[in-house]
């Protein structure tokens, strides 16, 4: 069911353009959702560790490639797309303070791309990404085509318990409110871009970063996915019957 961790290859060389324009697109969409998720716990971790995570994370990814002034600027260019359609502010926002007169905002901006710099720099002197041979992270960002075929029997798994919790859970909210909902990150995007459209964007993120976190193990990586597909499934469950 799963392919044997030996058996796949350890591709070198940049990443694909697909893969290139796929991490920009989580990072840009994933960094205001975070931040209104972050709003519920604390305001000040919800306007710096967004911009942090995202940026720095590209750079572990691919520190020859990804320039952390990139990052911040598909990033910030995104929330600010998003802040003109909706009309109003997202809580945990660092773009709409700053043009509101809050320029010391923009201390979050600068200081992610320095240390984006900088962690690019220490992977690209020093050599500390060898363990990444270890893992399916190379090939997530070089050849993300392979890893799907590989592992498209666990993912399937993932994809199915995935859409029937989607399915589930907007006919609850439908039903019952957003309040319904227990997952806060579920929660806050449905809150955010209404149960039609938020509920099918959370899930959709929700599965990007399972397969992401799924990479670092590559012998457990198949493993992973049919767990994650199998707990979806009964969360599912619990949606339709009420369990919970």
């Amino acid at each position: 069911m799963t392919p044997r961790a030996d058996s796949l290859p350890r591709r070198r060389g940049r990443p694909s353009a697909k893969a290139t324009v796929a991490l920009l697109a989580i990072a840009a969409v994933g960094q205001p959702l975070t931040a209104r998720v972050l709003s519920e716990m604390d305001w000040t971790a919800a306007v710096v560790l967004p911009t942090v995570v995202f940026v720095v994370g590209l750079c572990l990814l691919c520190p020859r490639q990804f320039m952390p002034e990139l990052v911040v600027a598909v990033t910030y260019l995104t929330e600010m797309t998003l802040l003109r359609i909706r009309g109003r502010g997202f809580d945990g926002s660092v773009v709409r303070p700053m043009l509101t007169g809050e320029a010391w905002l923009l201390a979050v901006p600068a200081g992610a791309i320095v240390l984006g710099h900088m962690t690019a720099w220490v992977l690209r002197r020093r050599r500390l990404w060898q363990w990444g041979g270890k893992t399916n992270l190379r090939l997530l960002v070089r050849r993300p085509g392979v890893l799907v075929r590989a592992y498209r029997w666990p993912l399937s798994a993932a994809l199915v318990g995935t859409a029937l919790d989607t399915i589930t859970t907007m006919r609850a909210m439908y039903a019952r409110g957003v309040r319904v909902e227990m997952h806060p990150a579920m929660r806050a995007i449905a809150e955010e871009f209404g149960v039609t459209w938020g509920v099918p964007l959370g899930s959709a993120v929700r599965l990007l970063f399972v397969f992401f976190v799924a990479a670092f193990w590559r012998r457990w990586s198949g493993w992973l996915l049919v767990v994650v597909g199998a707990g979806y499934a009964l969360a599912a469950a619990s949606n339709h019957f009420g369990w919970l």
